[in-house]
């Protein structure tokens, strides 16, 4: 393992997951929290390396540990928490008897719908009963603040909507790019923000990280107004209301799905739609005092924000901005790979962009 990690080879991860699946098989747990160890320094461990060590805390006792780690997983976004740690830390809880633990794990699952295995459903039902507590039901499915604002900046970004013939119910098509680092952390992050709503066929069973870079949600009348709003007729198109909906969250996400930072740590987003739409957008930008300039060709458009007003710009995405993103959204590292010399300028004060 050594020499591989030295030849800079890439990726690490897949390679990391096997070798510790490997030790905690062999109950060589000591071996396992080594290698672990040495993952935090050559890469970016993923919920299923986490996973792993969180499984082997608990299996040798060491429940402290275990819950830190489960906690420092839950609060850290580009990490996570799934079905499998959760299972994991509340199997600790019970078998430890510190039951009141166990009911808050419980709840979260709940919560995050998430199916508890089936023996610790036995043990939960028992303590419960004592508690007189009535089991929950999962609740319908229902769009979050957070998850509504991703969609809006991923879909000025480009995202897909599929529609039935009536247009009653739609699907959320994700796509990313596999060549682009950042699109890799975000993927993880979408998928587990997202997990609830997906096609049973890219939910993996047995908490493979190996997600793919196209996705999508079930069909869902739930996405109706997203539909209507940004593929009316099949085609991408900007909403007259864009402007209000312009949060920091969604240009954050819009950035990290489809923005560029040039070398002179120029913003470029963009952005597939239509001339008014985007109008609209810079506007509202100029209302943030923020200044900026739009090159387009088609129905693709660039929005450049240039020299000082990046600054503002940064200072309203940066805190939702991915942690393990933040690398690739640096000057000079483009997310997309697109070729700004294609576009052309646009002046929005002529009837026309000739």
């Amino acid at each position: 393992m050594t020499d591989f990690v030295n030849s800079g080879l890439k990726p690490l991860t897949p390679s990391y997951v096997y070798l510790l699946n490997m030790y905690f098989n062999l109950e060589s747990h000591d071996k396992l929290e080594e290698v672990f160890s040495q993952c935090l320094e050559k890469c970016r461990p993923n919920t299923a390396i986490y996973n792993i060590y969180l499984d082997s805390l608990v299996k040798v006792g060491k429940l402290d540990k275990a819950e830190d780690i489960f906690s420092q997983m839950f609060r850290d976004a580009s990490i996570g928490v799934n079905a499998r740690s959760c299972n994991i830390i509340l199997h600790g809880y019970l078998y430890s008897g510190n039951n009141l633990k166990a009911e808050k794990i419980y709840d979260l699952m709940c919560q995050k719908k998430y199916e508890i295995d089936a023996p610790l459903m036995e043990k939960l039902d028992f303590i419960l009963s004592l508690r007189r507590k009535i089991i929950k039901k999962p609740t319908s499915l229902k769009l979050s603040k957070e998850q509504r604002e991703i969609l809006i900046g991923m879909l000025l970004g480009g995202l897909q909507i599929d529609s039935d013939d009536q247009r009653k119910n739609h699907i959320i098509r994700f796509d990313f790019d596999g060549n682009s680092e950042s699109h890799y952390v975000m993927k993880s992050h979408i998928h587990r923000q997202f997990y609830d709503w997906l096609h049973p066929t890219f939910k993996p069973s047995d908490d493979s990280e190996n997600i793919p870079d196209k996705f999508c949600t079930i069909a869902s009348s739930h996405f109706g107004f997203y539909a209507d709003q940004f593929w009316s007729k099949g085609h991408p198109t900007t909403p007259k209301l864009i402007h209000r909906w312009l949060s920091p969250c969604v240009l954050a996400y819009w950035y990290m799905y489809a923005g560029h930072r040039n070398s002179s740590g120029d913003v470029l987003l963009k952005i597939k739609g239509n001339r008014e739409g985007v109008e609209s957008i810079v506007k509202k930008f100029k209302a943030m005092s923020i200044d900026c300039k739009v090159k387009g060709t088609g129905k693709v458009f660039w929005i450049g924000i240039m020299g000082s007003n990046t600054t503002w710009f940064w200072k309203l995405v940066e805190p939702y901005i991915l942690e393990d993103a933040r690398d690739f959204t640096k000057a000079d590292v483009n997310i997309m790979g697109q070729d700004l010399m294609e576009t052309r300028d646009i002046n929005f004060n002529s009837e026309s962009d000739e």
